[in-house]
């Protein structure tokens, strides 16, 4: 956990403040847990996804649309939560 995950975890939430930087560290640490569970489910339920797509291994590509589809939803989550920040601050 030291070495690798705490590391990787900290370049993370650097990398979500840059992009948002209207959220608050716990909403960032929040973003960063569910992105990377994200992409753990999609490593972890690979049998299962394997026949539903009715394929022996993820096509080639996949994993690009993936990492794709994954990057582009968490940042519209990250903006939605930065814009509800936004509005609270305004009737505040």
């Amino acid at each position: 956990v030291e070495e690798f995950i705490r590391p990787v975890t900290r370049e993370m939430e650097e990398i979500v403040a840059h992009l948002v930087p209207a959220l608050d560290r716990r909403t960032v640490e929040r973003c960063v847990f569910s992105t990377a569970a994200q992409a753990y489910f999609y490593r972890s339920v690979m049998p299962a996804m394997l026949l539903m797509l009715g394929e022996p291994a993820y096509p080639r590509g996949f994993s690009r649309e993936l990492a794709e589809h994954v990057a582009e939803f968490s940042l519209g989550g990250m903006e939605r939560l930065a814009a509800a920040t936004r509005r609270v601050r305004r009737t505040a």
